[in-house]
């Protein structure tokens, strides 16, 4: 690291703060996938207890991947003398304000869906507001990728609408949403993979 030059440790350092990034993101996204997914099986009449096996399995699987990116670039980080807490410096004060709007948007869903006696449109009403929200998300934390992200679960909420009714539409945007989180974690890992030192950052 001694004989890198200025323009070549910034680089370094960019790739060391997108890996932690993305392992932050792989994190989040993975641990929300299991919270949506548990609320759509729930919503099952039937979902046997071998099958939360195997979703608690794929959680606690996926998390060791993503923990394990987290500290690499921590790891990273510390050995080009940057501080993660730069990374959030940036990005702190904006995405505070996103999760707050986010907050506000779900209290508005539970809010209406209470006063129209329409508690089965809660959960894909908040899943909407969820998609929403990774929309700016995408421009903050450069991972385009949220703009999938969040546009499929939209697009998968209005088509949950349109085809189910009372518990189907929790069922189906619960697991969907979860399933969706989980694939964006699984690529914001296989990106992390990529990032060895001296290559380009992946979007």
């Amino acid at each position: 690291m001694q004989n890198l030059s200025q323009d070549e440790m910034a680089g370094e350092r960019q790739r060391a703060g997108v890996l932690f990034g993305r392992g932050m993101a792989a994190v989040i996204t993975v641990s929300f996938g299991f919270i949506w997914m548990g609320w759509g099986f729930s919503a099952l009449p039937t979902f046997r207890p071998y099958e939360w096996a195997v979703l608690y399995a794929g959680t606690v699987v996926l998390l060791v991947f993503a923990i394990r990116g987290v500290r690499r670039g921590r790891k990273q980080l510390k050995a080009l003398g940057a501080d993660r807490r730069a990374y959030w410096a940036k990005r702190g004060r904006k995405f505070g304000i996103i999760t707050a709007l986010e907050v506000v948007g779900c209290g508005i869903v539970v809010a209406l869906a209470v006063g129209f006696h329409r508690m089965d449109l809660i959960a894909v009403g908040i899943s909407a507001v969820v998609g929403a929200h990774f929309l700016p998300l995408a421009g903050l934390f450069d991972f385009p990728v949220y703009y999938v992200t969040g546009v499929t679960i939209i697009l998968c909420d209005l088509v949950s609408l349109s085809r189910f009714h009372g518990d189907a539409i929790t069922a189906m945007s619960g697991i969907v949403t979860g399933a969706i989180l989980w694939l964006t974690g699984i690529y914001a890992l296989a990106l992390s993979r990529r990032l060895t030192p001296g290559a380009p950052v992946p979007a």
